[in-house]
């Protein structure tokens, strides 16, 4: 027992002495500047990743992108219960990402699902469904900066 506890201690200090941080904790290494970004599509997968790319507007970057987007959400029944409701169903954000900078044009297209079970409580329901959403839209914005900061 006392070997396990050491062993877990010492794991965890190698772990965190390494220097481990993770890629988009700042952005101080990202050489990005949006200046204007269109939004079409749904309405809050459109704030999150407003939010989520707000801090790299007006930065001091010689990379500067003009962006438009397209989202869309889409809702598959996988399962349906004996009487005939919905148990399970999956959630997709699609987004298109049109980039244009000083060079080219490019489109980046993204796409994040996840697989919910649903409850019989529907306020639970709409909200681990908007948690959801939130947390794929923020995916969707983390993947888009990285692709970003390679052109």
């Amino acid at each position: 027992m006392f070997k396990k506890i050491l062993l877990i201690l010492f794991f965890s200090s190698l772990i965190n002495a390494c220097g481990y941080s993770p890629i988009l904790l700042n952005n101080s290494g990202l050489d990005i500047n949006i200046i204007s970004i269109k939004y079409e599509g749904n309405r809050e997968i459109n704030n999150h990743i407003k939010n989520n790319l707000n801090q790299y507007y007006q930065t001091d970057s010689s990379n500067k992108f003009q962006i438009e987007n397209k989202n869309s959400i889409k809702k598959k029944t996988i399962s349906k219960n004996k009487k005939g409701n919905v148990s399970s169903y999956e959630i997709e954000i699609i987004s298109t990402f049109n980039v244009k900078n000083q060079k080219e044009s490019k489109i980046i297209s993204l796409s994040k699902k996840l697989r919910i079970n649903r409850d019989d409580d529907i306020f639970e329901n709409m909200n681990y469904e908007k948690q959801i959403i939130k947390n794929l839209s923020k995916s969707i914005s983390d993947d888009f900066v990285i692709r970003l900061s390679s052109l």
